[in-house]
C-alpha cells in the first residue's frame, strides 16, 4: 500500500470513527483543526485503525497519533497490511 493510500485510507477510517463525512474534515487534520476528534473519540479513531490494518499499537504510539500524517508515519514505520476482506478488487 503506497503512502497516498495509506493516508486515503486513515482519513476515511478518522471519518468513520468520529461520525463525520470525510469531506467535512480539514486538509490538515489533526485533533486541534478537528473540533470532533477529542480524547474519547481519539480512541475510537485508535481501535478502527487497529481493527482495519491489524495491528496493535503502543501507548507511545497511541500518544503520538494527534494528526492524521502523524498516523500515516506510525503506519508506515510498521508496514502493516489491510485485512483480507477489506481489499477492494476491481
Amino acid at each position: 500500500m503506497s503512502n497516498t493510500e495509506i493516508a486515503a485510507e486513515v482519513r476515511r477510517i478518522i471519518a468513520g470513527a468520529l461520525f463525520v463525512d470525510e469531506a467535512e474534515l480539514p486538509a490538515h487534520l489533526t485533533q486541534d483543526t478537528c473540533p470532533r476528534w477529542t480524547s474519547l473519540y481519539h480512541l475510537t479513531v485508535v481501535v478502527a485503525l487497529e481493527e482495519y490494518f491489524g495491528t496493535p499499537f503502543t501507548t507511545e504510539e497511541i500518544v503520538e497519533m494527534t494528526s492524521a500524517e502523524a498516523i500515516v508515519q506510525v503506519l508506515e514505520s510498521r508496514a502493516p497490511a489491510p485485512r483480507s476482506d477489506s481489499v477492494r478488487t476491481s
